[in-house]
């Protein structure tokens, strides 16, 4: 379970501080304009770190309520990763005047951390069904 939670922390970090990073470095963004990208990218790093340190909390106490909380966690976490990359990637692909190759690395991001939230989650569900918490 280590492997998939963590993979998911991980790969979540990479997009979205680079989401960061695009934002506050893009010449077209002013302002105001910035807020609303770096609002959604601190969500998601934030969500991220509380998912890590969940993680990392489960594998040293081993308890039954710290693996209900992870579980709940990477659930809400998913649940939330799923959805945003839906509308997003659908807006990128049909919303908006954007190049293919834009349209095919956010469709690459969007497919790679949903399925890393489905593994994730399965992660958490197969070890509740394993072992009782």
């Amino acid at each position: 379970m280590l492997v998939p939670v963590g993979a998911f922390v991980v790969w979540t970090l990479f997009v979205w501080i680079g989401r960061i990073r695009n934002a506050v470095t893009d010449p077209a963004l002013s302002g105001s304009d910035r807020i609303g990208p770096l609002v959604l990218s601190g969500i998601f790093v934030v969500g991220a770190l509380v998912l890590g340190a969940l993680l990392y909390r489960d594998r040293v106490m081993r308890s039954a309520a710290s693996a209900r909380m992870l579980r709940n966690a990477v659930r809400a976490f998913a649940g939330y990763t799923v959805v945003i990359w839906v509308v997003r990637a659908g807006d990128i692909a049909f919303g908006g005047d954007h190049e293919a190759a834009f349209v095919v690395v956010h469709t690459v991001l969007a497919a790679v951390s949903i399925a890393l939230a489905v593994v994730a989650v399965l992660s958490v569900e197969r070890r509740a069904s394993v072992r009782p918490t």
